[in-house]
């Protein structure tokens, strides 16, 4: 069985989208992607699948909720994963707003190599407080 050093979850309704941004990722071998192609289904997975997702991959609009929406319910349950959001139809006030809350926001049109430094980024963002803590254990 394969050992992942993150899994992400990717929630976009367009299915080309979709597909593009799991290509992508498909690169790095050592993610697991989850994906949902609606705000529903991505919070139940986000909220109840039991492998620890780090990385929440978004649309910053999906029909009925924002990916902000998303992030914030599914950071109730997993308070240390990381968020990027993938913004399409130039929702500037919707990217202001995720880019206060901490989150990264990026075009759908930088999927590729842009997204691929972006999630390696995030992930490597949460991988340094772990390596302090446990050098302070020692």
């Amino acid at each position: 069985m394969p050992r992942y050093a993150a899994t992400i979850l990717v929630v976009e309704d367009e299915k080309p989208i979709l597909r593009m941004i799991v290509k992508s990722l498909a690169r790095e071998k050592s993610y697991r992607v989850l994906t949902a192609a609606s705000a529903e289904h991505g919070l139940d997975v986000g909220r109840f699948d039991r492998r620890t997702i780090t990385l929440l991959i978004s649309n910053v609009m999906l029909p009925g909720m924002s990916g902000s929406e998303i992030a914030r319910r599914i950071k109730k349950v997993r308070p240390h994963m990381a968020v990027i959001l993938i913004d399409g139809k130039g929702n500037g006030k919707l990217a202001v707003l995720a880019k206060n809350d901490g989150w990264r926001v990026l075009r759908k049109t930088q999927a590729g190599d842009a997204l691929l430094a972006c999630v390696r980024h995030e992930i490597g963002h949460l991988a340094v407080p772990a390596k302090k803590a446990n050098a302070a254990g020692r």
